[in-house]
């Protein structure tokens, strides 16, 4: 389907650079949205390992440990956010 599709598409931009965050962080999105979200933190963690600056990748994380059932941890990324909401 449509995840499997964009999921090639971003392994592929992955394989030519896997130091750009944007690229981890999208990978992160396709594979929540395909119900998939331990490895979508496993991407958004290494998003954030490559630049920890962007507010949307952390409120990724936080979407990601909420639906792996850490209500808490996810709750706690939000929290940190709040702040920086004009940013997202």
């Amino acid at each position: 389907g449509a995840y499997e599709e964009a999921g090639a598409l971003i392994d592929e931009a992955i394989s030519l650079n896997d130091r750009q965050y944007a690229f981890w962080d999208t990978k992160g999105i396709i594979l929540l949205r395909a119900d998939r979200p331990e490895e979508a933190a496993e991407a958004f963690g290494r998003a954030l390992a490559i630049f920890d600056k962007d507010p949307s990748t952390h409120l990724h994380m936080g979407e990601a440990q909420q639906a792996l059932g850490h209500e808490a941890a996810g709750k706690q990324i939000v929290d940190l956010l709040l702040p920086q909401k004009g940013a997202l």
